[in-house]
């Protein structure tokens, strides 16, 4: 009756070994999605703030005057918007 226990504990150690090791290989999967996404929104973080500051220098460079007609009116509008202030038609 003692071997029989030992074999059926030592085939339960080995499964729980296996699982261990199976669920071990996810955690590291997972930790280096988590490392490649982390470096990837710092990439999109830098090139959205440095588009962001880019935006921001053509703002100031804008001339507040101009008109320009909205979207809507332009593309979904039925009444077609007129020409630019300042352009030929």
């Amino acid at each position: 009756i003692a071997l029989a226990t030992d074999a059926r504990v030592f085939k339960r150690l080995r499964e729980q070994q296996r699982q261990i090791e199976i669920q071990q290989q996810e955690i590291d999967q997972i930790r280096f999605e988590k490392e490649l996404l982390t470096e990837e929104t710092k990439r999109l973080r830098e090139i959205s703030q440095s588009g962001a500051r880019a935006s921001r220098i053509q703002r100031e460079d804008f001339n507040a005057d101009a008109q320009y007609p909205y979207l809507h009116q332009t593309v979904e509008a039925r009444t077609r918007a007129g020409p630019l202030e300042g352009t030929r038609q």
